[in-house]
C-alpha cells in the first residue's frame, strides 16, 4: 500500500506491482527511509519500519507470486 499510495501521490514512479518482488523491497525501504527523515525533522517517531527480516520477505515474497503469477 505504500508504494501505490505513493505512486499516486507522484512521490515515486507508478511501476507495474507485478514486476519483481526486490526491486518492491528497495522501493520500498527507499521510501521508507525518506518517510522517517521527515517524521524524525519534526521530532516524530518512524511510522515506517526500515529492517525486513528474511522472515518477512520470503513471506512478502510468497503472497506476491501467489497474486501476480496467476494474472
Amino acid at each position: 500500500a505504500l508504494l501505490v499510495t505513493a505512486a499516486h501521490a507522484g512521490l515515486i514512479e507508478h511501476q507495474r506491482l507485478a514486476g519483481d518482488i526486490n526491486s518492491l523491497i528497495d522501493r520500498y525501504r527507499e521510501l521508507s527511509i525518506g518517510i522517517n527523515e521527515i517524521n524524525r525533522e519534526a521530532g516524530l517517531l518512524d511510522p515506517v519500519p526500515n529492517v525486513l527480516s528474511n522472515a518477512v520477505i520470503e513471506k512478502l515474497s510468497f503472497i506476491h507470486g501467489l497474486v501476480y503469477d496467476k494474472q
